[in-house]
């Protein structure tokens, strides 16, 4: 996002907001336990979350403007097909950073 450190705990702080009450019912994890990387001494893998409602966490995160597209395309599951995921997560990117939303208000791209 491209935005001030002062300005990152403001964000991190929404969107952990927003994670917590969009998470606070049931909710569920689909993986096929492929390896994320990354440079952390512990594991990391690759998940789908939806919310009670049916709702992907994703979505509703780059639709909030609390994360960017980025990663690995995702491979198909029961649940998603990988081209639809894509497709839909690149419309709603833009549109968030058009609307300035989130992240997005503060960022300096």
């Amino acid at each position: 996002f491209n935005i001030y450190k002062k300005d990152l705990y403001r964000i991190a702080g929404e969107a952990s907001a927003f994670t917590a009450e969009a998470l606070e019912d049931r909710f569920t994890v689909w993986t096929c336990w492929q390896d994320a990387g990354g440079q952390s001494r512990l594991p990391r893998y690759f998940g789908i979350v939806l919310t009670a409602d049916g709702k992907d966490l994703a979505e509703l995160l780059v639709e909030q403007g609390y994360a960017r597209i980025y990663g690995a395309k995702p491979a198909d599951s029961p649940v998603q097909d990988a081209e639809r995921v894509i497709k839909e997560l690149k419309k709603l990117e833009a549109r968030a950073r058009r609307a300035k939303t989130g992240a997005w208000a503060y960022s300096r791209e």
